[in-house]
């Protein structure tokens, strides 16, 4: 009764922010990582009101979806060699991308004073939730532990800590006030709050894309939390139906949007994305639920997600079972599930990711909230209080404690500008193709020009990766000018299709023709995915015009190609040597 006495506190959500300001401090170290050098090389080359264009305009467009364009990016090496030409990644967030121009203009060189920035949006977020939580549940513990479980849900800790991802928190605080103000015109009838429910929803929607999800909440309220004629409930949404529509038409009509990667447009490829939230759904569930992070997801084989796929299965078999009495006796708990779910249609837009989770952890704790209150009638018949232990284990428990790692781990898992000082930087390098063997990710050199640009120090010529991704590879010199790559997991697995989607498949009898090197797909694994890349330059591999690193344990060390006929294995963490795998010509 102590604990619920303090979650019923009225100034519950005021107190809410210095654990969550504590739990998350680690973030403020994390400096500049990823998107974050495209903004800043972005930002610091149009100085001033020169700025406010690119900030609300370009900050979020990565990929034009133009194939000279994209192909001229390829060339230099801001992307990978395997990008799909059409590829296209243009995000309209005029709101969010302002506050990384403010930030610009106050302190250019503080990426601690960003991160303090970034952290106020999360205080007001948590703040909000909790205020929303009380609003529907009223001055009780399921509305205080609801509120407390959102705030230490280590979930957010990653988008707390990235910069470029501070959309996630702009778009789901207003989407937050717009919920709060819809409640209180339906509630009240009060059409201010009416008016000012679609103010704060334009605001979350040029924040981010995933404000979206704003009408998940709405949807639900209008099957659970109204009265009245159905007429009436269907009614309540038009205005923030129309509105959404509205945006994502003057989106469209600016050039916006996605395709070609593993980004989908759930209007312009319906069928794609009813497959991908198939596959994804269950993957985030899993991340929100469970302490296995979606994030695992990329990484695997198809056999590997597939078997993650049915333990997540598994998994909300579970949960089913647990919350099916509830559900049955509780209108608020089918409110929440409601809002939950559907908030999982914007979220599966995007590859499987816990920084995702906003909008459907508020549903998944106010969930959890009416299940570890709920009466007698409303708990399974068997295992009920072995479920709510475990539950708060996870989330009251673990969650804070890992919450300081989540909001820590963009460096734990970028670490580029470290990495890329260990590349050489003297003005004879700018006459000088860069080659990599291999590397973490596909972004891992992208970020070298927008660094090195902000800081006056000389760039390659070109660079070009051979392979990304946790495992090393086989490379085989197969003559003078070729070079074979086998990575050992294959290629299209991590963040590769963040650049090109599998259902635009890198073929044998397409090779990819650059002005130095050309690329072909020499092998494929048991699954599909490409297996080995024929590298055949235009030069011999000795020419001096170009100088040759690997990855090893963060830092880039210099490499020499193997004599004609010779193959070596090449790790970038010390793994051990695989056996050569089997593959299918």
């Amino acid at each position: 009764m102590m604990v619920t006495r303090h979650l019923t506190r009225r100034e519950l959500p005021a107190l809410l922010i210095l654990p969550t300001l504590l739990l998350t401090l680690p973030a403020l170290w994390t400096g500049w990582q990823f998107d974050d050098y495209v903004h800043r090389e972005l930002l610091l080359r149009s100085p001033g009101l020169s700025g406010l264009a690119p900030a609300t305009m370009e900050l979020f467009s990565f990929l034009s979806g133009n194939p000279l364009q994209t192909m001229a990016q390829v060339e230099r090496g801001d992307l990978a060699w395997w990008t799909l030409p059409e590829a296209k990644q243009a995000f309209w967030r005029p709101l969010s991308g302002l506050t990384h121009w403010l930030d610009y203009q106050l302190w250019p060189e503080q990426p601690l004073l960003m991160h303090l920035h970034s952290q106020l949006w999360l205080v007001a977020l948590v703040s909000s939730a909790a205020l929303l939580y009380r609003r529907l549940m009223g001055l009780s513990g399921a509305a205080g532990l609801a509120a407390v479980a959102y705030a230490f849900d280590d979930a957010h800790g990653f988008a707390a800590a990235w910069l470029a991802n501070r959309n996630m928190l702009c778009a789901t605080l207003f989407g937050l006030l717009a919920l709060l103000a819809h409640l209180r015109w339906r509630e009240h009838g009060h059409r201010g709050a009416a008016l000012l429910a679609m103010i704060w929803l334009g605001c979350a929607l040029l924040a981010g894309e995933a404000a979206v999800a704003t009408l998940a909440y709405m949807v639900a309220y209008a099957l659970w939390g109204e009265q009245g004629p159905w007429r009436r409930r269907i009614a309540s949404l038009l205005p923030a139906l129309s509105l959404v529509a509205l945006w994502y038409l003057i989106y469209r009509t600016l050039g916006y949007g996605a395709h070609g990667t593993a980004y989908i447009e759930p209007f312009t490829d319906p069928l794609r994305f009813a497959q991908a939230l198939f596959q994804r759904a269950p993957l985030l569930l899993l991340g929100q639920w469970t302490p296995l992070p979606a994030e695992l997801s990329p990484f695997l084989t198809p056999s590997e997600l597939l078997l993650l796929w049915l333990g997540a299965l598994a998994c909300l078999a579970m949960l089913t079972y647990l919350f099916l009495p509830l559900l049955r006796h509780d209108r608020l708990a089918r409110f929440w599930a409601t809002g939950m779910l559907l908030s999982l249609i914007p979220a599966s837009t995007a590859l499987p990711a816990n920084r995702l989770l906003f909008f459907v952890g508020l549903g998944a704790m106010g969930l959890l909230a009416r299940f570890i209150y709920a009466p007698a009638a409303a708990q399974p018949q068997h295992g009920g209080g072995v479920a709510r232990r475990l539950l708060l284990t996870i989330h009251l428990l673990l969650g804070p404690l890992t919450l300081p790692v989540t909001a820590y781990s963009p460096a734990l898992l970028g670490g580029i500008a470290t990495e890329l000082a260990t590349l050489p930087s003297d003005p004879v390098v700018q006459q000088r193709d860069l080659v990599v063997m291999t590397a973490p990710s596909p972004f891992s050199l992208s970020a070298i020009r927008p660094l090195r640009a902000a800081i006056d120090q000389p760039t390659p010529a070109r660079t070009l990766l051979l392979s990304s991704g946790p495992g090393g590879a086989w490379v085989e010199r197969i003559d003078t000018f070729s070079l074979l790559v086998r990575p050992a997991r294959g290629y299209m697995l991590g963040f590769d299709s963040v650049l090109r989607a599998p259902w635009y498949p890198l073929r044998p009898d397409q090779p990819v023709q650059l002005g130095y090197v050309r690329v072909s797909i020499t092998e494929r694994s048991a699954d599909g995915r490409p297996a080995a890349a024929l590298f055949r330059f235009a030069t011999p591999l000795e020419d001096p015009s170009r100088l040759w690193f690997s990855y090893q344990r963060g830092r880039y060390i210099p490499w020499s190609p193997p004599a004609p006929g010779s193959q070596v294995w090449v790790e970038p963490f010390g793994s051990p040597q695989p056996s050569m795998p089997k593959q299918e010509h």
